[in-house]
């Protein structure tokens, strides 16, 4: 009975190690003919970068009377 236990848990970390080692060289093979297979990257053209246009500033006058009138709304 030890025996077959032991054959069995070999067996199992054989084919543990044949499928880790499968899956290792799919993925090696892979990255390396996707870097072989793979166009080069287009360049894209270079846009000269536009400066932006600025805004005049508003400036408004506040009468010191009418704050309360101006920032407090009432509701409705």
């Amino acid at each position: 009975m030890i025996v077959s236990i032991v054959k069995g848990a070999l067996s199992l970390a054989l084919l543990y190690a044949i499928c880790l080692s499968l899956v290792v060289g799919v993925k090696t093979l892979k990255i390396t003919l996707k870097a072989k297979i793979a166009p080069p990257p287009v360049p894209s053209p270079a846009k000269p970068k536009k400066p932006r246009q600025r805004k005049p500033v508003k400036s408004i006058s506040i009468d010191p009377a009418e704050v309360d009138r101006i920032y407090v709304k009432k509701a409705s």
